[in-house]
């Protein structure tokens, strides 16, 4: 008799982990400059050991404005000459010296209350149900459902939730609800409070229908199509939808016409949200005969370790050792971050000069493995540094990650030589044959195939008509009309 012996080995896992130092300098890597303001905010406030210090107003050739970096690409400024706007003072004061027409007047309404507030979807509804005669009963559900709304006008929570989420503050059975909602669609802007566009829509129709201003027939039936037919409509299916129209012609074309003036967003003709400003991480400014970048002294953490703390060894287990480690934990992940940050861009600068100087035509191929490797980092630390990050240059406000661009497309020269293009240049050199076209013989995405094949370029048309996509630049056909 044989027996199979069977043996277990055990070999030592050898597994890389992070310090907790680590972890924490990652994490404000990839954070954009707005985050990393607002960290290290936070940690100013819940910190005693970390305080908050006064910025330096930026120096002329530390801050340009918009005005004298855009004046930059005309002609290059001489080191240190001013090109600050002068300063006026705080901008509280700029409000206080108004007077207005009533100067002098101690009643006269200060300038900065006579500005107009923007109206809102929820000010216009509120006011709407201010003015119908009072129902104590309905007009209460009719503020929950008001709150409810998102910002497009649509209730999109069931309405037997809302009633569950309301029964603290306004217990009423589902008939009342129903009588609510319903009070609420006849107000301004039509549509509001459906629960889809395509519910929008219908409610538009079955208004007009109600105040008569379009044919009973025409808007029943553009309702039947809206509930039952939308993927006919989408598709243009005639023969679909003149079935469901019974052979009608006329009666279809009235109804598809009505559709085009209708509105599927009620909400669409307030003021959307408030901009959110990019805040640049590097500014690149020309020195000499190059490009160099820098950080920018508004995209910096104002923070530091107190006066009393530095210095100081404490055992970490304590409350204050915590705060000290905490705060020291920070200050040395900004200036990692900072570092990092820097020689990444400035990589990236040094190999894209042309950039800054001829526009994005003259981008070259950058990959982020390249980056990695010649800084002597991680390819994701590369990653992470430009993800979401900045910069500012004469050329306007650009994403980091913009200036690397892998090689996707082969050129060759007039010398026969094949080289790597980078995306950026054909899509730039696609714009410039749409901007020259004839306007009686719009180029088709073949016709750019072959001009850029013509030159050089080895592209396809599948990729043409997705650089044209992207460009924003519609087809040949609709360019056209």
């Amino acid at each position: 008799m044989s027996f199979v012996s069977a043996s277990l080995t055990t070999a030592p896992l050898q597994q890389q982990t992070l310090t907790p130092q680590q972890q924490y300098a990652l994490k404000l890597l990839h954070m954009n400059a707005g985050e990393l303001l607002a960290e290290a905010e936070r940690a100013a406030e819940d910190n005693p050991l970390i305080e908050c210090e006064e910025l330096e107003r930026p120096s002329a050739d530390t801050q340009p404005t918009a005005g004298a970096l855009h004046e930059e690409t005309e002609a290059v400024r001489h080191e240190g000459e001013s090109i600050a706007p002068e300063d006026h003072g705080p901008l509280e004061n700029t409000y206080t010296s108004w007077t207005g027409s009533g100067a002098g007047d101690p009643d006269e309404t200060p300038v900065i209350e006579r500005v107009a507030a923007q109206r809102t979807l929820r000010d216009d509804l509120l006011e709407e149900l201010g003015s119908l005669p009072d129902n104590p009963k309905i007009h209460p559900l009719v503020g929950c459902l008001i709150e409810e709304l998102d910002d497009s006008g649509f209730l999109t929570t069931p309405l037997a939730e809302v009633a569950k989420s309301y029964m603290s503050i306004a217990a009423a059975p589902a008939a009342d609800w129903q009588k609510a909602l319903a009070l609420l669609q006849t107000f301004d802007p039509p549509g509001v409070g459906a629960s889809s566009p395509t519910d929008a829509l219908i409610l538009q129709v079955e208004r007009r229908i109600t105040e008569g201003t379009v044919k009973t027939a025409v808007g029943e039936l553009l309702v039947v199509l809206l509930k039952n037919h939308l993927r006919q409509i989408a598709g243009n299916d005639r023969r679909a939808l003149l079935a469901v129209a019974k052979g009608d012609e006329t009666l279809l074309q009235d109804a598809l016409a009505l559709l085009q003036t209708l509105d599927p967003h009620p909400a669409s003709g307030y003021a959307p949200e408030a901009v959110q400003y990019v805040i640049a991480d590097i500014q690149v400014r020309h020195r000499g005969n190059r490009w160099e970048a820098m950080l920018n002294p508004q995209a910096q953490p104002a923070i530091r370790l107190s006066s009393m703390a530095q210095g100081l060894s404490v055992n970490e287990s304590s409350p204050f050792g915590h705060y000290l480690a905490e705060a020291r934990r920070l200050i040395s992940g900004i200036e990692a971050r900072q570092s990092t940050l820097l020689r990444t861009a400035q990589f990236a600068v040094d190999r894209q000069q042309a950039f800054f100087s001829e526009g994005r035509s003259a981008l070259v191929p950058l990959a982020i493995s390249e980056a990695a490797g010649a800084l002597g980092v991680a390819d994701s630390t590369v990653s992470r540094a430009v993800s979401g990050k900045f910069f500012q240059c004469p050329l306007g406000v650009f994403e980091l990650r913009s200036l690397f661009m892998p090689p996707s497309v082969r050129a060759v020269d007039a010398l026969g030589i094949s080289q790597a293009v980078s995306p950026a240049k054909i899509r730039a050199r696609i714009c410039t044959l749409i901007a020259g076209e004839p306007p009686q013989k719009r180029l088709s995405d073949q016709a750019l195939t072959e001009l850029l094949n013509a030159e050089g370029f080895d592209i396809t048309r599948r990729t043409v008509a997705k650089y044209r996509d992207l460009e924003g630049i519609p087809t040949a056909r609709l360019r056209g009309r």
